[in-house]
């Protein structure tokens, strides 16, 4: 058993660039609003929801021309800090973590991902907000980095025969640099 995964470690150390869009609202995810996503999540996720507001996390649907379009996740706790498939974060007390985002497929670039990250941001200004996005995925690092999100490090993710590595790496000068470290391993295949 084999995975390999890119992963970039964002952080907001930046100012939005963000441009507000009258199409666009985002409202937190409640008990009273959680269906919205039924359009585009599954039942089960759902029930993940309603888990996820009792423990404390913040959830934000953004809704286009009042179509809830789109959904992410502020973590607090370690726990749900996934980079990739099996990886956790370890979240520093001051941090919280950007994920589980999903957009409904007939949404897609019109800004609504921007826009729920920059309201997530803003709502969570007492906090760093850090997350992870798949290095292959340049709209969602583009997205990041208009709201403030800068890439903080880059991990190579391996899982061989349920033992994890991570290797990071650097950029110095015209070449990288590498540091491998055994991860914590979830979901091992």
């Amino acid at each position: 058993m084999f995975s390999y995964e890119k992963a970039d470690i964002i952080r907001v150390t930046g100012n939005s660039l963000y441009v507000k869009n009258d199409n666009i609202e985002i409202r937190p995810i409640t008990l009273e609003n959680i269906l919205d996503g039924q359009n585009f999540n599954s039942a089960e996720e759902l029930e993940v929801f309603a888990h996820f507001l009792e423990q404390g996390h913040k959830g934000y649907y953004a809704y286009y021309n009042g179509q809830c379009a789109l959904r992410t996740w502020i973590f607090c706790t370690q726990d749900r800090c996934l980079v990739g498939q099996n990886f956790i974060y370890n979240l520093p007390t001051n941090e919280v973590f950007s994920g589980w985002s999903k957009t409904n497929p007939d949404f897609l670039k019109l800004g609504i991902f921007t826009a729920a990250l920059d309201f997530a941001i803003s709502d969570n200004d007492d906090k760093v907000v850090s997350g992870y996005v798949e290095s292959s995925n340049i709209a969602s690092l583009k997205g990041t980095k208009k709201v403030g999100f800068e890439t903080i490090m880059k991990y190579h993710l391996f899982v061989i025969f349920k033992y994890g590595l991570k290797i990071k790496t650097y950029q110095l000068g015209k070449g990288k640099c590498f540091k491998p470290s055994l991860g914590r391993v979830i979901n091992p295949m």
